[in-house]
């Protein structure tokens, strides 16, 4: 009830945090193009269906990965995934800026709207 099915359509995903950096480590180490920090949602389903196969030892072994995230990216993965199907999102933008950074550019801009 708080969030509306297909609402991406009228607005694109940003993400910010740490698993969707790790996935842009994670494609770079295995030589997958991406553009931008933009990350399709079926290549985050394909990449939830392979990591999920594996124990943890063999995730921390995946070329890119921090050990440290290794635990915890499947999960974090399932939870960006359902969000992104449920707003009907094709893709996620990445930013390294958040919403403290969004905020500020807002308040300091003259009529609200995003500085350049």
């Amino acid at each position: 009830p708080h969030l509306q099915a297909g609402v991406a359509l009228a607005a694109p995903l940003i993400g910010a945090g740490g698993a969707l950096a790790t996935m842009i480590d994670l494609f770079k180490a295995a030589g997958e193009a991406h553009e931008g920090g933009k990350i399709g949602v079926l290549t985050l389903h394909n990449w939830l269906t392979r990591l999920s196969a594996m124990d943890l030892e063999a995730r921390r072994a995946v070329p890119g990965m921090p050990p440290a995230r290794a635990d915890i990216l499947p999960a974090a993965l399932v939870v960006i995934c359902a969000l992104a199907d449920h707003t009907g999102a094709e893709s996620i933008q990445l930013t390294h800026h958040g919403i403290r950074h969004g905020m500020a550019n807002i308040l300091l801009s003259e009529h609200g709207e995003l500085l350049a």
